[in-house]
């Protein structure tokens, strides 16, 4: 009998860990709009082509790490042509 009530506690406990998504989740991968600006990689930098919140990152600068979802990141050579845009 005792078993049985530990048993169905551990259960019970292991139940409650079941995890839940969703479906009113914020898909926050592209709220900066780095998708469409995909066109740009390839191109000469210039700040004319970004509005909003953006930083561009060059080769050796430091950068802070902390995520920011609306912050657009463009990212350029040492020619200053863009190699990466994302969020962040």
């Amino acid at each position: 009998m005792r078993i049985s009530v530990i048993l169905m506690v551990a259960i019970l406990a292991v139940a409650g860990c079941k995890s839940e998504t969703s479906s009113n989740a914020v898909d926050d991968s592209d709220l900066c709009g780095a998708s469409g600006l995909q066109s740009l990689v390839g191109q000469p930098f210039s700040e004319d082509a970004f509005s909003g919140d953006w930083r561009v990152i060059r080769p050796g600068l430091a950068v802070t790490q902390e995520y920011i979802a609306e912050r657009l990141n463009v990212e350029v050579d040492e020619n200053d042509i863009i190699v990466r845009i994302n969020c962040g």
